[in-house]
């Protein structure tokens, strides 16, 4: 399954058997915060810092890509879905490095090795013609 596309030819994907895993990880990260609520301190708030923060109400494993002190808010990317978004210091939360250490990043970065299709002829290929063309022109890494 896709997760997020970035630019035009890149986009990260989650195979079908790493889904639940996926979910049974979330489950444990929930639960964690919940329980202990370690909000991140303020002085751990720095770029490359991996932690749990907010998207949607739900919470995710994320690494913050960019501070943005005076409005007290961070750009993180969630390592499992591949999408970035803005969270505010209040929604990141710090938990045990064995969520980050005992756990894999669950999507893989992928690229196309071709020029993409004009959208408009899109139509004209089978959900197979696609699968195999998958297979033969996405480099992951």
């Amino acid at each position: 399954m896709r997760t997020e596309t970035m630019n035009e030819g890149e986009f990260f994907f989650l195979s079908r058997e790493q889904e639940d895993k996926l979910m049974e990880l979330n489950g444990l990260i929930y639960k964690a915060v919940t329980e202990d609520k370690n909000i991140l301190l303020p002085e751990h708030v720095v770029v490359g810092k991996l932690c749990i923060a907010n998207f949607q109400d739900e919470l995710y494993r994320a690494e913050i890509m960019a501070v943005d002190e005076p409005n007290r808010t961070v750009r993180v990317f969630f390592m499992d879905y591949g999408n970035t978004s803005t969270c505010p210091f209040s929604e990141l939360y710090q938990v045990d490095d064995k969520y980050f250490k005992e756990y894999i990043r669950f999507v893989i970065f992928c690229k196309w090795d071709a020029k993409l299709v004009d959208k408009s002829v899109k139509d004209q290929f089978s959900d197979e013609d696609i699968e195999i063309t998958l297979r033969k022109k996405v480099i992951c890494f």
